[in-house]
């Protein structure tokens, strides 16, 4: 499939399952796709932009015409003045609509986790500029995925989590592998993490969250973010605000 199809495909929530995985592995490994993808979602922004504004200047033409007072001598009732005006006025409004929906003016998925998802913070602390980084495979782990190397992170925290199975690494291997893209294997990081009642549980469920939704999995990601709402816990706020937004998909 070529990259103009396959990125229409994803916009408008038409991608099959192996079409939205192609995509996010060529998202991820090659730049040119990626700046085609963001171009193709500037150009719909401002499509719909330009459509909304056509509408409304539309509506306010005809309602400038049908307010006019009728000229002197003219047998047009005021009533016939009003449909002559509305009905053009109504027609035109449907194709604008209709355009607006055949466009996909409703946001996706993809769209809706970029908005959303933000990488944990670094718990060890920041690394100051200059500052020597240490050779330990903990100050390692933690600076790389600072840095967004999350290729090296996801591969230092899987190690360390090997070695010392302390949860707290086994969280970041699955941000790191979100952070990288692989998001199946990050789910499969997070729901592991889930069975441990750790102090990072909270905030592993809603990134559990993010992942399935950047995976299209609508339905999974709805029930991990009610769960979320509903006891309060890390996000809520954004949790609710997420669940009215899949209200429209």
């Amino acid at each position: 499939m070529d990259s103009l199809t396959l990125i229409q495909n994803v916009i408008h929530n038409r991608a099959s399952q192996a079409e939205f995985i192609e995509f996010q592995n060529r998202l991820e490994k090659d730049p040119a796709f990626k700046a085609l993808y963001e171009e193709s979602l500037d150009i719909r922004a401002i499509a719909l932009e330009q459509k909304k504004s056509k509408l409304k200047n539309l509506l306010q033409e005809q309602e400038r015409k049908v307010n006019q007072p009728a000229s002197e001598g003219s047998t047009i009732t005021k009533k016939t003045s009003v449909f002559k005006y509305l009905i053009p006025a109504v027609a035109a409004a449907a194709i604008i609509i209709f355009s607006l929906n055949l466009f996909g003016n409703s946001i996706t998925t993809l769209e809706l986790f970029e908005s959303n998802y933000e990488p944990y913070r670094n718990v060890m602390g920041g690394i100051e500029r200059g500052e020597e980084i240490k050779e330990d495979l903990i100050s390692k782990a933690f600076y790389t995925y600072e840095i967004k190397d999350y290729t090296t992170a996801a591969i230092l925290f899987e190690q360390l989590y090997e070695t010392d199975q302390q949860s707290m690494y086994l969280f970041y291997h699955a941000n790191a592998q979100l952070g990288k893209g692989n998001t199946q294997k990050a789910i499969s990081l997070y729901k592991q993490h889930q069975n441990v009642q750790d102090d990072f549980y909270a905030r592993s469920r809603w990134y559990l969250a993010l992942a399935y939704l950047k995976n299209d999995q609508i339905q999974e990601s709805i029930a991990v973010l009610e769960g979320i709402s509903k006891v309060e816990s890390y996000n809520y706020v954004k949790a609710r605000e997420l669940l009215l937004s899949l209200e429209d998909l």
